[in-house]
C-alpha cells in the first residue's frame, strides 16, 4: 500500500506540473491515460479486482 501511496503522490505532483496551463479538454485526455496507468498498480501488487472494491 505504501508503494501505491507514493505512486499517487508522484502522479499528483507531476500532473499539476504538466497541466498548469492546459485546457480542461486536454487535461481530461491526459488524466484518463494516467488513471489507467495507476489502476494497474494494485493488480501488480497482488490486489485482485481492486477497481471493484
Amino acid at each position: 500500500m505504501l508503494k501505491l501511496n507514493k505512486e499517487a503522490v508522484k502522479f499528483i505532483n507531476s500532473f499539476n506540473a504538466l497541466n498548469m496551463e492546459k485546457s480542461q479538454k486536454n487535461i481530461s485526455k491526459n488524466m484518463q491515460f494516467e488513471i489507467d496507468n495507476v489502476a494497474e498498480l494494485p493488480g501488480k501488487n497482488g490486489i485482485k479486482n481492486a477497481h471493484k472494491n
